[in-house]
């Protein structure tokens, strides 16, 4: 069974070919956003891991580290329900888009100068202050995602994409030039928050455009209390993923030193690069998903499976290719310094294939009002994954941080939905992805 198959399958407009094909160009745009992305952010990155050495490049991607899960943090949870809401809530649209970009326009400010204003008292150095300081744009940019979230409910992501992968072509061309001229660390930490101004300027201009209007226009203090009582679970769920790989980096570096830091950053570029693959994926498919579980629950079940089955199958061809070339790939690209981030890459890249099952679960439970157990579950797997790092670098280095990051995906993404009776119908649904033929001899 196809996956057009199986949306054409529905009844009404929602479902009609005219339809499929827009939720398909929907995914296309997605997935080739994410691909230039993996690709430019592969090619990029090794040639600026190549220029500064695994010293300077663990450094550089600590401090990011640092400011991802910060703004993880400043996104408090609103971008896992905002399209959900925008979708079976139009009539408020322009209300909730409203909220959600000043509620993340004051969580970002207070967030920013709350690290700033740590790293001074704590007497940390001017030019790590410098860098933090420029690294906060990736903070900056979060309640302009807002426009993002309005193109993804109206099943139109390919325009803000477009200027995603329009930025990021920018961002390389001007690190490429960084490199070739001698630039010090400092310019990449500015051309970071170059990339991330002209990311917020693409997205109000498309904006305005294609007419998505009223997303800075009023503020409810009523609405905000709802949409945060609703988001908070996601919250919880989107530092506890943040930092599920970005602490293991921070810990690399604390347990050893920046030039470990760098070795397994080389690897954590490559898995990164691939593990937001099957989070656009779903993406892609969520309004289909979404119809089909308001009226077809067997409908909605059969393209969890189909989905669910592409995802995972995905990731372990994925894993199996790095397996077998991971070394010389790693030595080709990023270079002989980097040569120990064969094996931490190899664990990290099997850890793909229970994190795109945590993917496709945690859409499920947001479809079914669920949040608190994607909260759980997420907590779980960074509390299993900090502390397997605490036991494991010291003892196997950066392998061990990669066998942290396995070890707890596999526990909270899988092992989890053994322990409770509600999740009988995903787990369910998971083997009948990850085994098909089982499930084609029972039924027989």
């Amino acid at each position: 069974m196809t996956f057009e198959s199986t949306v054409s399958s529905g009844s009404g407009p929602r479902h009609t070919r005219a339809g499929v094909r827009k939720y398909l160009t929907n995914a296309g745009a997605l997935i080739l956003e994410r691909a230039a992305f993996a690709g430019i952010n592969l090619v990029v990155g090794m040639f600026v891991a190549r220029y500064l050495g695994p010293g300077d490049f663990g450094l550089f991607n600590v401090l990011i580290s640092v400011v991802t899960i910060l703004a993880a943090v400043a996104k408090l949870g609103l971008d896992g329900i905002l399209v959900r809401e925008l979708l079976v809530r139009a009539e408020d649209r322009r209300l909730d888009l409203s909220v959600a970009f000043w509620l993340m326009a004051a969580s970002s400010v207070v967030f920013s100068f709350g690290l700033i204003a740590a790293m001074v008292m704590s007497g940390v150095s001017q030019d790590v202050v410098i860098y933090t300081a420029l690294a906060l744009s990736l903070v900056a940019v979060q309640p302009f995602t807002v426009i993002d979230m309005a193109f993804q409910a109206d099943v139109r992501a390919g325009i803000p994409a477009a200027s995603r992968v329009a930025v990021m072509l920018v961002g390389a061309a001007l690190k490429v030039l960084a490199v070739v001229s001698g630039a010090p660390l400092l310019a990449f930490f500015v051309i970071l928050a170059v990339e991330q101004v002209i990311l917020i300027l693409s997205y109000v201009l498309a904006a305005r455009i294609f007419g998505v209007t009223g997303y800075v226009a009023s503020f409810s203090t009523a609405r905000a209390r709802e949409l945060l009582s609703s988001s908070w679970p996601m919250l919880v769920s989107a530092i506890a993923v943040s930092i599920n790989i970005r602490i293991t980096q921070i810990l690399v570096a604390g347990l050893m030193d920046a030039k470990a830091a760098g070795v397994f950053a080389a690897a954590s570029r490559i898995y990164e690069a691939w593990i937001y693959i099957p989070y656009v994926c779903l993406l892609a498919v969520t309004l289909a998903l979404v119809n089909a579980r308001q009226g077809n629950r067997d409908l909605y079940l059969r393209r969890l499976v189909i989905v669910t089955r592409i995802v995972l199958g995905l990731s372990l061809a994925v894993f199996v290719f790095f397996a077998a070339v991971g070394r010389p790939f790693i030595e080709l690209t990023f270079g002989e310094a980097y040569a120990a981030s064969y094996m931490p890459l190899s664990i990290l890249m099997m850890s793909t294939i229970p994190a795109a099952l945590g993917t496709v679960t945690a859409k499920y439970f947001v479809f079914e009002g669920r949040e608190r157990a994607v909260a759980s579950r997420t907590i779980l797997a960074a509390a299993l994954n900090i502390a397997l790092c605490v036991l494991l670098i010291p003892l196997l280095g950066e392998t061990g941080a990669a066998l942290s990051v396995l070890g707890s995906l596999l526990a909270a993404n899988y092992g989890w939905l053994w322990l409770r009776r509600a999740d009988r119908e995903i787990l369910t649904a998971t083997h009948d992805a990850a085994f098909p033929f089982v499930r084609k001899r029972r039924d027989a």
